[in-house]
């Protein structure tokens, strides 16, 4: 049992947990800050020190959101933890170099693992997560990040050795290489934040947001600060970012954030957009090393316009072979449906039928269903209140707009008994019937009633199950599940999403 993975709230960490790493973090900055206020020669080592603690404390919160997260928000989560292990390592090497007396500016072995953590934070915000494409549309969004990087690396290491460089000018063509990296990343992570549905995705785009963009402005700020003065409290600048970062990932999502719904257009836009990043990465980075290194550039033009070319066509693919098995399922299953006289939607035998038969269907074409038991929240008050004929409006008007949200998406709506409802959604995944069921419990909430007598707003309670994350043998199997979710949902106070497998 779960409740609503990718769509209810996102726990943060017990108030203890939050509290420890919160001194943590302050302990570490107030020493960071002692040690660059002594003049003494050790003070860059023991800043490289402190700035090591503070980032492993880091990848211990992003780990245990990790560990705290679902599919695909755990892919996602993985990367980041792998992404920061890379900037941690950056760390150590210069430790090395400095415990050597070798200091430089931009060292090449560091910015090699920067480029490799830039990588995985672009793979993170580029993944999308369709069933059927899943591995294919991944597999050539890795590859992509792998070329990025690649040519990345080339562009870095033709102006400067691996030993690094002191010079100048080329210190500061780096770091405005570094600029570019992190602006492009952060407007890639503020695209997926703004088309994010469900909130395990809303909540990592918006700390991966926060924090490339926290730590992108402050690297610009030291950098440039660090080109017109030697003033050692110019490397506590190195710390904001990870304790945002860090912070964040214990704390659930702020409620401002909880609440944005973006619109469907705006959705599928982020969706669109988020390749079309990394492919644009990759040709702007090909066509700045053509002069140089013609070959390389021209390798790297093909794979942006080649890759993206070909994710377009597997999700073209995907989507109208989806819709094309949408149409006939909902085709037969018109000719399967027994109306409901009150409501408009299919009754109880409409129901169970149109379910024995997408079972079957499902079944045999390895898809999904997915079932969502809806009931309306303390009805017999409502009637009781109200009276029975506006109590019978009220059901009408709730599977209107039941079958108004869910018929275009190739779904059955079904009066199951009562004030309770069932929804049947052939070829949709758990998580995506999750972000459904948010929608639906949403557009009732918004249901105005046309009478001065109704003064609450009519809210539902809903339980979900699907064949893609359960063990159900049959179709009562499901189905049970589904009830057993409702039941969830309304013992644990009503008017919210819960789901069983």
């Amino acid at each position: 049992m779960e409740n609503t993975g990718g769509v209810a709230n996102v726990a943060g960490a017990s108030p203890r947990i939050y509290r420890g790493f919160a001194l943590a973090y302050a302990a570490l900055c107030a020493a960071h800050a002692f040690v660059l206020m002594r003049d003494v020669h050790s003070q860059l080592i023991e800043s490289y020190v402190i700035c090591g603690l503070v980032q492993w404390l880091t990848i211990a919160a992003v780990a245990w959101r990790w560990r705290q997260s679902v599919f695909p928000s755990t892919f996602r989560w993985a990367l980041l933890t792998f992404a920061l292990v890379f900037v941690n390592l950056a760390n150590e090497i210069d430790l090395a170099r400095a415990l050597s007396g070798l200091y430089n500016p931009v060292p090449g072995a560091s910015m090699f693992c920067d480029g490799v953590y830039a990588a995985l934070i672009i793979l993170a915000c580029a993944a999308t997560f369709r069933r059927r494409t899943v591995r294919m549309t991944n597999t050539i969004d890795a590859t992509m990040a792998v070329a990025l990087a690649a040519l990345f690396f080339i562009r870095i290491f033709s102006v400067v050795s691996v030993a690094g460089s002191n010079n100048p000018d080329k210190v500061l063509f780096i770091v405005r290489m570094f600029d570019a990296l992190g602006l492009f990343m952060s407007l890639g992570a503020t695209v997926r934040l703004l088309g994010a549905e469900s909130q395990q995705r809303r909540h990592f785009f918006f700390v991966v947001a926060c924090f490339v963009w926290t730590s992108t402005i402050f690297a610009a700020v030291r950098n440039r600060l660090l080109a017109v003065t030697m003033n050692p409290f110019v490397e506590l600048l190195l710390l904001p970012s990870f304790l945002v970062l860090g912070l964040l990932c214990l704390q659930p999502l702020p409620s401002w954030v909880a609440r944005y719904r973006p619109h469907l257009p705006i959705v599928y836009l982020a969706e669109s957009l988020s390749p079309l990043f990394l492919g644009l990465g990759l040709l702007c980075i090909s066509i700045s090393i053509w002069p140089t290194h013609p070959a390389y550039g021209a390798a790297g033009v093909c794979t942006a316009v080649i890759g993206y070319g070909l994710r377009n066509v597997i999700t073209q693919s995907e989507q109208m072979t989806t819709e094309r098995a949408l149409r006939t399922l909902q085709g037969e299953l018109q000719n399967l449906v027994v109306t409901d006289a009150l409501t408009g939607v299919a009754n109880r035998r409409g129901f169970d039928a149109s379910l024995e038969h997408l079972w079957s269907r499902v079944r045999s074409a390895d898809m999904c269903l997915t079932i969502l038991m809806i009931d309306i929240d303390h009805f017999k008050r409502f009637n009781d209140e109200h009276g029975h004929l506006l109590g019978d409006s009220c059901l009408a008007a709730v599977a209107n707009c039941l079958a108004s949200t869910l018929e275009p998406l190739g779904g059955l709506v079904a009066r199951y008994g009562g004030e309770e409802f069932g929804a049947l959604l052939p070829g949709v995944p758990i998580e995506h019937g999750l972000e459904i069921s948010e929608t639906v419990r949403h557009a009732v909430a918004n249901i105005v009633m046309i009478s001065s007598d109704v003064g609450r707003k009519i809210t539902v309670s809903i339980g979900v199950a699907s064949t893609e994350r359960s063990q159900a043998a049959s179709s009562r199997e499901l189905l049970m599940l589904a009830d057993g979710a409702l039941f969830d949902a309304k013992s644990r106070g009503r008017d919210q999403v819960a789901w069983r497998r």
